[in-house]
């Protein structure tokens, strides 16, 4: 898995501690605004390994939104089908979902943004369209409630990626912080003699 972003590493790296199979940065051909062939591509590409089923495409944005309509180009982009060159040529999201056999019903869209003001109002725009938005701190807590509950069932654990390998860390020293919790002045003057 190479990302060129350390949000969609994070978010693929969240995803896998949640059972899913990620590919990111996936390109496919479509129609640009000039009505050429180019390509783009799509954040994220995640199966849900223990049901086999769901598939989640998704895009990933560092920025903090405002108003629904802000949301708009991610929406369209994660909801385009099958759109069609002037050489007849199949191109577009939906192309390559039906080239991947991913079935529309199990299908979920997803934008994860960094925050958004209006939750609600933006949540319900996009959810009418076809799409979920959840935000880096929902992601966050997720995650951390996942690393929480395998790391206190075992003890600890291997990392599976680099972002759950830093969280588990974090956990584990807020945990012990008490214990290592260390007073400057006694180190001080214990140095001196």
């Amino acid at each position: 898995m190479l990302t060129k972003s350390w949000y969609e590493t994070f978010i693929a790296d969240y995803l896998i501690a949640k059972g899913y199979m990620v590919i990111t940065d996936v390109r496919y051909p479509t129609v640009g605004k000039d009505g050429y062939r180019t390509t783009t591509d799509i954040d994220i590409l995640a199966r849900l390994m223990s049901k086999g089923e769901e598939v989640i495409i998704g895009e990933v944005s560092p920025y903090s939104y405002k108003s629904p309509e802000e949301l708009d180009a991610l929406i369209k982009k994660l909801t385009e089908g099958i759109r069609h060159t002037v050489g007849g040529e199949e191109v577009g999201l939906g192309c390559l979902l039906r080239e991947l056999g991913i079935d529309e019903k199990a299908l979920k869209r997803v934008i994860y943004v960094w925050s958004v003001s209006r939750k609600d109002e933006i949540k319900e725009y996009a959810k009418s369209k076809g799409v979920e938005v959840q935000t880096f701190d929902e992601v966050l807590a997720d995650f951390l409630k996942i690393l929480k509950k395998s790391l206190w069932a075992a003890g600890w654990k291997e990392a599976k990626t680099y972002s759950e390998g830093v969280l588990m860390m974090l956990l584990w020293f807020h945990q012990h912080a008490k214990e290592y919790i260390v007073d400057p002045v006694k180190i001080i003057k214990s140095e001196e003699g």
